[in-house]
């Protein structure tokens, strides 16, 4: 099986290669999401079977995670690689190599005659531990491949690469549907307080901010977020530690929610179940702690919430990417429950990447424009939450096609008098998402000709009509349920005001753009 690259993946590697004929090392940025892996495997195959074909190609890895994505990936480019990693077979003739870091540090026998060292996650490869092994390879080329080439400390990486090649932005990629739109839920009005940071981990003190977010006002804030915007999305939960992410389960296992949760104890076994269940809806919510910020593939997360404060602009940005896969007629939703975007500003601003670390003044900061100017301090993180004040503080969805337009118009006039029981099931959250797009103003809408307003009208009036009948046979049934419920009104997907509401709607969507 083949891989059909991208036109913006053949210039990052053709301007990789290029570069390499002029220097030693590299350090490629790309957005999480936009194909670093499926990048890199081309280059390791033009490395083995055209640049230098005698030798090897080692790929370090600092997550075992990692290790099987990628051997899978470079599967696809023809590309049979060895693994070395703690319980599995080590092959050394393989020529292509994959190697989780702490088990290739503690190998004696390392491989030899290696041309290229590739270096996964690179924004890691600062630490002592990826220093000591690069070392080791003095002779060979290094390629590091990172969606935030930023550390915490603000240390430089110009030690380790000698040239820096960047992707396009992140709305670059949104415009041409290579990522998802999406909307950032966050606050109107907070409360700060003082959170103790570490200033060996330039971070929040864990044990204190575990404390703090384990509060039962802020365990009830992220359920209550999650029962209000996300409670029939596919969504990820990011926590502070286990005690946190324990609390947050227990809570929303005593609401009926399915959901589960993986963290580094969690057996490998375990984890590819708990993952395919996820993937396979059977559970829809997954929590996690750091282990879903890197490496994690799972195309149709719908929601993020993001529920760990952080100094790290690099874990936000990756935290963010898992719901950034492309989703064709649906966005990401980030519910931000820990001040992020206050902290760190719009992940669509301009990040002046640089092999020195991330060049940003208070000019460029981006805050998200609200009616309230609010400030995060240094050592300050979110109080209170109130979500009845959540806001869009951020949000990019794409302008509709005129094609597309007609698209979503045939879908909803889809739901005739004989399937009016589907308009129960057609989320009323989808209908609003539908109305939105369709209230973007569409510049070439008048390439929709007469004949066809006509039609879409008609089948308007006709839809508006079959919702006044479902409307009365809805009332009717919920008259007669409420007596066989003594008095207690059974719960429905859609209430009377919904219906009317998209009733309004649809017929001011109608009439604002096809008239």
């Amino acid at each position: 099986m083949s891989v059909t690259l991208r036109n913006y993946q053949t210039e990052i590697i053709e301007n990789t290669i290029e570069v390499f004929n002029k220097t030693n090392s590299v350090l490629i940025q790309m957005p999480t999401g936009t194909g670093k892996t499926t990048v890199f495997s081309a280059i390791v195959r033009r490395q083995i079977k055209e640049i230098q074909p005698n030798k090897r190609v080692l790929i370090i890895v600092h997550r075992k995670e990692l290790v099987e994505q990628i051997y899978l990936r470079l599967r696809l480019f023809g590309i049979f690689s060895g693994i070395i990693m703690s319980g599995r077979t080590y092959e050394p003739n393989r020529q292509v190599q994959i190697a989780s870091l702490q088990t290739l540090i503690r190998k004696k026998e390392k491989p030899q005659n290696v041309s290229l060292i590739v270096v996964d996650e690179a924004h890691h490869i600062l630490s002592r531990s990826y220093k000591k092994l690069i070392n080791t390879y003095q002779e060979s080329k290094l390629l590091g491949v990172t969606a935030t080439p930023i550390r915490l400390n603000g240390e430089s990486f110009e030690k380790i690469f000698d040239s820096l090649i960047k992707s396009k932005s992140i709305e670059w990629f949104i415009k041409n549907k290579f990522l998802s739109q999406y909307k950032h839920l966050s606050l109107r009005d907070v409360v700060i307080e003082d959170i103790v940071v570490d200033k060996r981990l330039n971070d929040y003190q864990q044990n204190k901010l575990s404390e703090y977010m384990s509060s039962e006002n802020k365990i009830a804030d992220v359920f209550q977020a999650f029962n209000l915007y996300s409670k029939d999305r596919k969504t990820i939960i990011f926590c502070v530690d286990t005690q946190h992410m324990k609390i947050l389960l227990e809570r929303f296992k005593s609401n009926l929610i399915k959901c589960d949760f993986i963290d580094s104890k969690t057996k490998k076994e375990d984890r590819e179940l708990i993952i395919e269940r996820f993937k396979n809806n059977e559970i829809k919510v997954l929590f996690n702690i750091n282990i879903f910020t890197e490496g994690f593939d799972c195309p149709d997360i719908e929601t993020v919430i993001l529920a760990r404060p952080t100094k790290s602009l690099s874990l936000y940005i990756q935290q963010i990417g898992r719901v950034l896969r492309y989703k064709p007629n649906n966005y990401g939703l980030i519910i931000d429950c820990a001040n992020l975007i206050y902290e760190h500003g719009s992940i669509r601003k301009d990040f002046n990447w640089s092999l020195k670390g991330l060049e940003m003044n208070d000019g460029n900061k981006q805050k998200p424009q609200t009616e309230t100017n609010l400030y995060s301090g240094k050592n300050k993180i979110l109080q209170n939450i109130r979500f009845d004040e959540l806001m869009e503080s951020d949000s990019f969805i794409l302008e509709p096609t005129v094609q597309e337009l007609k698209e979503e118009l045939t879908y909803i006039l889809s739901l005739t008098n004989t399937q009016i029981k589907t308009v129960e099931d057609y989320k009323f959250s989808n209908i609003k998402y539908t109305l939105n797009k369709l209230r973007v103003n569409i510049k070439n809408h008048e390439l929709v000709t007469n004949r066809e307003k006509g039609k879409i009208r008609k089948s308007a009036h006709e839809l508006i009509s079959n919702l006044d009948l479902y409307l009365k046979r809805k009332n009717r049934n919920r008259k007669n349920a409420f007596e066989k419920n003594n008095g207690e009104t059974a719960r429905r997907k859609l209430t009377s005001d919904e219906i009317y509401l998209i009733k309004r709607e649809l017929s001011e969507v109608f009439n604002e753009v096809l008239t």
